[in-house]
């Protein structure tokens, strides 16, 4: 889609998780947005909204998500960092 050469604010949603940025067209026209893979061997669900199943190395967007562990670890919260891999309990 063409757009003028000005600022706007674009979101994303992706397994659950929502991310937004301001970007200026005409200093950076493509528009990027970055995952993290999430890491971890006892992980069976997070919440992004509702309980969500997990799969080992999935990517999540960045930002603050709360998982919960099939060992009896209790429920806890994790900031994803993106292009990096997040290893959690």
């Amino acid at each position: 889609m063409e757009l003028l050469p000005t600022s706007y604010s674009f979101a994303m949603t992706y397994s659950g998780g929502r991310t937004q940025q301001s970007q200026n067209l005409s200093a950076a026209p493509a528009v990027t947005f970055q995952t993290g893979a999430v890491q971890s061997a006892t992980c069976v669900s997070y919440y992004a909204g509702s309980w969500l199943p997990f799969t080992n190395m999935m990517q999540l967007l960045p930002g603050s998500y709360t998982f919960r562990f099939g060992d009896g670890f209790p429920n806890t919260a994790y900031t994803i960092v993106a292009g990096t891999v997040n290893q959690i309990h």
